[in-house]
Protein backbone atom coordinates (compact mmCIF):
# COMPACT_ATOMS: atom_id res chain seq x y z
CA UNK A 1 0.00 0.00 0.00
CA UNK A 2 1.37 3.12 -0.80
CA UNK A 3 0.80 6.78 0.15
CA UNK A 4 -2.39 7.37 -2.16
CA UNK A 5 -3.91 4.55 -0.96
CA UNK A 6 -3.35 5.16 2.68
CA UNK A 7 -4.86 9.14 2.16
CA UNK A 8 -7.66 7.78 0.06
CA UNK A 9 -8.60 4.82 3.31
CA UNK A 10 -7.85 7.53 5.63
CA UNK A 11 -10.54 10.37 3.67
CA UNK A 12 -12.90 7.63 3.24
CA UNK A 13 -12.87 6.39 7.15
CA UNK A 14 -12.68 10.41 7.84
CA UNK A 15 -16.18 10.75 5.28
CA UNK A 16 -18.02 7.80 6.78
CA UNK A 17 -17.02 8.42 10.24
CA UNK A 18 -18.38 12.21 9.32
CA UNK A 19 -21.73 10.76 7.88
CA UNK A 20 -22.17 8.50 11.04
CA UNK A 21 -21.87 11.15 13.28
CA UNK A 22 -24.33 13.32 11.25
CA UNK A 23 -27.08 10.93 11.08
CA UNK A 24 -26.48 10.48 14.62
CA UNK A 25 -27.03 14.11 15.25
CA UNK A 26 -29.77 14.70 13.72
CA UNK A 27 -31.83 11.54 15.97
CA UNK A 28 -30.15 13.27 18.42
CA UNK A 29 -31.29 16.98 17.89
CA UNK A 30 -35.17 15.04 17.01
CA UNK A 31 -34.79 13.67 20.41
CA UNK A 32 -34.41 16.54 22.03
CA UNK A 33 -37.05 18.09 20.35
CA UNK A 34 -39.76 15.82 21.05
CA UNK A 35 -38.69 15.31 24.53
CA UNK A 36 -38.78 19.27 24.62
CA UNK A 37 -42.58 19.32 23.24
CA UNK A 38 -43.48 16.48 25.94
CA UNK A 39 -41.73 18.73 28.68
CA UNK A 40 -43.98 21.63 27.67
CA UNK A 41 -47.27 19.98 27.53
CA UNK A 42 -46.92 18.41 30.58
CA UNK A 43 -45.39 21.99 32.07
CA UNK A 44 -48.64 23.22 30.85
CA UNK A 45 -50.85 20.46 32.69
CA UNK A 46 -49.60 20.73 35.60
CA UNK A 47 -49.64 24.93 35.67
CA UNK A 48 -53.51 23.98 34.92
CA UNK A 49 -53.77 21.11 37.88
CA UNK A 50 -52.00 23.52 40.53
CA UNK A 51 -54.00 26.62 39.45
CA UNK A 52 -57.58 24.11 40.03
CA UNK A 53 -56.04 22.77 43.52
CA UNK A 54 -55.06 26.06 44.90
CA UNK A 55 -59.20 27.71 43.94
CA UNK A 56 -60.17 24.32 45.40
CA UNK A 57 -57.87 25.23 48.70
CA UNK A 58 -59.29 28.67 48.61
CA UNK A 59 -62.76 27.52 48.38
CA UNK A 60 -62.92 25.34 50.97
CA UNK A 61 -60.83 27.32 53.53
CA UNK A 62 -63.70 29.76 52.95
CA UNK A 63 -66.45 27.57 53.29
CA UNK A 64 -64.95 26.09 56.66
CA UNK A 65 -64.26 29.56 57.47
CA UNK A 66 -67.71 30.87 56.63
CA UNK A 67 -68.95 27.66 59.13
CA UNK A 68 -67.08 29.20 62.15
CA UNK A 69 -68.55 32.86 61.99
CA UNK A 70 -71.87 30.94 61.72
CA UNK A 71 -71.37 28.81 64.66
CA UNK A 72 -69.48 31.25 66.45
CA UNK A 73 -72.34 33.79 66.15
CA UNK A 74 -75.22 31.34 67.25
CA UNK A 75 -73.23 30.42 70.05
CA UNK A 76 -72.57 33.76 71.18
CA UNK A 77 -76.65 34.34 70.68
CA UNK A 78 -76.89 31.01 72.36
CA UNK A 79 -75.43 32.66 75.23
CA UNK A 80 -76.62 35.42 75.25
CA UNK A 81 -80.07 33.74 76.33
CA UNK A 82 -78.41 32.06 78.48
CA UNK A 83 -79.03 28.99 76.65
CA UNK A 84 -75.71 26.84 77.74
CA UNK A 85 -75.29 23.60 76.48
CA UNK A 86 -73.36 21.93 79.29
CA UNK A 87 -70.94 18.95 78.71
CA UNK A 88 -69.55 20.97 75.60
CA UNK A 89 -66.11 21.75 77.38
CA UNK A 90 -67.02 25.39 77.58
CA UNK A 91 -65.74 26.93 80.69
CA UNK A 92 -67.52 29.45 82.60
CA UNK A 93 -64.48 31.94 82.27
CA UNK A 94 -65.25 31.35 78.08
CA UNK A 95 -68.60 32.02 78.63
CA UNK A 96 -68.47 35.20 80.27
CA UNK A 97 -65.85 36.51 77.74
CA UNK A 98 -67.93 35.48 74.45
CA UNK A 99 -71.20 36.94 76.90
CA UNK A 100 -69.16 40.14 77.68
CA UNK A 101 -68.23 40.09 73.77
CA UNK A 102 -71.57 39.43 73.05
CA UNK A 103 -73.03 42.71 75.13
CA UNK A 104 -70.35 44.58 73.61
CA UNK A 105 -71.45 44.21 69.92
CA UNK A 106 -74.71 45.14 70.85
CA UNK A 107 -73.39 48.32 72.79
CA UNK A 108 -71.74 49.01 69.52
CA UNK A 109 -74.35 48.19 67.27
CA UNK A 110 -77.08 50.19 68.76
Amino acid sequence: MDDNDLKRLIDSVVADTRRHFEVVAERTDKKVELLAEAIAALGGGLRLETAELREETRRGFAETHAMINCATIAQKEALAMGDVVFGTGVTEGAVRAIRKGSREDERRNH
